[in-house]
């Protein structure tokens, strides 16, 4: 057997002898590009001095010729996203007090903005966090949760009650909103408003995620819906309570 010194001198010679991994290739460098090459790798540039995301801008560089965008179009895409996510980078530090907002935050912020979710409703989640708005990791999480249910047909206002009220008592449950909800659904065969709903009522009687998983299904076993989805309307075959 080899001793532990010997060990760890095999160890530190496989580690610097296994090439190092390769850094994804610059879109820019693309001859398509060649173009545009100066003022897209000078908007690049100015990203990474900002202090915002640079990979963000790439990927959709790599988007553009995946799809054969023509360069100019790229560029000009590409110029409109560093606009807001500079506009993403102020808002945050006016309302978040955050003076170099990290990228995560800034990526997810913006991927709600096209997802639908517009400032109004992430500034609503940002005070609805309270003193846990100054965790930047947290805000982030919660904004990407808001923009997943979004995505998945739950009324934006009616979602962000429910990623509010997990982020702030539960932070490590924000995972499964989206998985819980849909488990509420199919096994009740509730409307994204009906089921949103019925967990945020629990939750705002003070109950965890699972117990107000639970009301919910019992209210619905005991006809006590409550206001269905706050005047939506019932789901087809089903008749409102």
């Amino acid at each position: 057997m080899l001793g532990p010194r010997l060990a760890l001198i095999v160890l530190i010679a496989v580690a610097l002898a296994r090439p190092a991994l390769a850094a994804p290739p610059d879109p820019v460098a693309d001859g398509r590009l060649t173009a545009v090459r100066a003022p897209l790798r000078a908007v690049l540039d100015g990203a990474d001095r900002d202090g915002l995301p640079r990979d963000l801008l790439q990927s959709k560089v790599r988007e553009g010729l995946a799809k054969g965008v023509p360069p100019a179009r790229i560029l000009a895409v590409v110029r409109s996203m560093r606009d807001d996510l500079g506009r993403e980078r102020a808002r945050v530090r006016t309302r978040l007090g955050l003076k170099h907002p990290p990228a995560a935050l800034l990526r997810a912020l913006l991927e709600a903005q096209q997802a639908g979710v517009a400032a109004p409703a992430t500034d609503a989640l940002f005070a609805a966090l309270g003193k846990r708005a100054k965790e930047p990791g947290l805000v982030a999480h919660a904004v990407e949760v808001l923009t997943d249910l979004t995505l998945a047909g739950y009324p934006v206002d009616r979602a962000r009650r429910v990623v509010s009220l997990v982020a702030t008592r539960d932070p490590g449950a924000l995972g499964r909103v989206r998985a819980d909800l849909e488990r509420l659904r199919r096994a009740e065969s509730l409307t994204p408003a009906e089921a949103v709903d019925a967990v945020a009522r629990g939750l705002e009687r003070g109950e965890s995620i699972d117990k107000a998983l639970k009301s919910a299904q019992s209210d619905q076993a005991h006809g006590r819906g409550g206001e269905r989805g706050r005047g939506a309307p019932a789901a087809p075959g089903k008749k409102s309570r």
